[in-house]
């Protein structure tokens, strides 16, 4: 152990950072057609410990954690992936959210499960009918905010 943390200490790395708590749930946001100086992105991490938000402008990030301890949503996250997606046109160049998770499974293997996507870029809306699908979303806007 001890030599591991050399190691990485000098790779530049924390030992914290080798053992980082698996993301549960993501909410991301781009700007749709905007000029240059209002581009911006944000990437919301919600894992079991900590949030995690990256905001981009310009190629200039900041990044803000948050000690926050969730329980855990892997349950509502395996009623989320039975939920039905549809899918309809929406608004082309207007901003784009995403939400979704990840449903762990046996072995540790990760299967994404899609929440809500209303896609600005090519203007597609896909909605997950499942009502825990919306809890998570609630749960993600609130954590994110």
């Amino acid at each position: 152990m001890k030599n591991m943390i050399v190691w990485l200490s000098l790779l530049g790395l924390s030992p914290l950072a080798a053992a980082a708590p698996r993301v549960a749930l993501v909410r991301e946001y781009r700007t749709g057609f905007v000029p240059a100086s209002w581009t911006r992105s944000d990437r919301c991490e919600v894992s079991l410990k900590e949030t995690r938000i990256t905001r981009t402008f310009q190629g200039v990030s900041s990044t803000e954690i948050r000690t926050i301890v969730i329980s855990d949503v892997n349950d509502l996250l395996l009623k989320a992936s039975q939920g039905k997606i549809t899918s309809e046109n929406g608004p082309v160049d207007s901003p784009t959210q995403v939400y979704y998770g990840y449903l762990e499974g046996e072995k540790g293997s990760l299967q994404k499960v899609d929440l809500y996507e209303e896609n600005g870029e090519v203007g597609l809306l896909k909605y997950n009918n499942a009502e825990a699908a919306a809890t998570l979303r609630h749960l993600l806007d609130v954590n994110c905010a």
